[in-house]
């Protein structure tokens, strides 16, 4: 995605289908619970994370909690914070899909994200 994504852009919206079919379980809840963001690997001079492509390896799991957030019925990944591909350009989230069912049963997928800067 762009870094010039504007705050509040809606993403994707994750789906999921629970196969008993009972009330309760139908009513899936999302949420984020981890996050990695980390600063490009590209080749490049120079060791670290700094300005320019370089081979970094640090990771700020805050900031990806930080750029997105999902919507807890929908499933909707929701941008809501600026990107910054200099200083983080790679976003994983683990997002839950959790239904309501007794004993509630829960899905885990990764959500992987590149943020690019576009020359105009």
């Amino acid at each position: 995605m762009s870094e010039d994504e504007v705050v509040g852009t809606s993403l994707l919206r994750l789906t999921t289908t629970d196969a008993d079919y009972t009330h309760d379980n139908t009513n899936i809840e999302y949420s984020i619970v981890t996050s990695t963001s980390s600063r490009g690997t590209g080749p490049g001079p120079g060791p670290g994370p700094g300005p320019g492509p370089g081979p970094g390896t640090g990771t700020d799991g805050d900031d990806g909690l930080r750029c997105f957030s999902m919507t807890e019925s929908t499933g909707e990944l929701i941008l809501t914070s600026s990107l910054d591909h200099e200083r983080t350009d790679r976003y994983e989230l683990t997002v839950t899909a959790t239904d309501r069912g007794q004993p509630a049963l829960t899905a885990t997928t990764t959500v992987s994200t590149t943020a690019e800067h576009f020359l105009t």
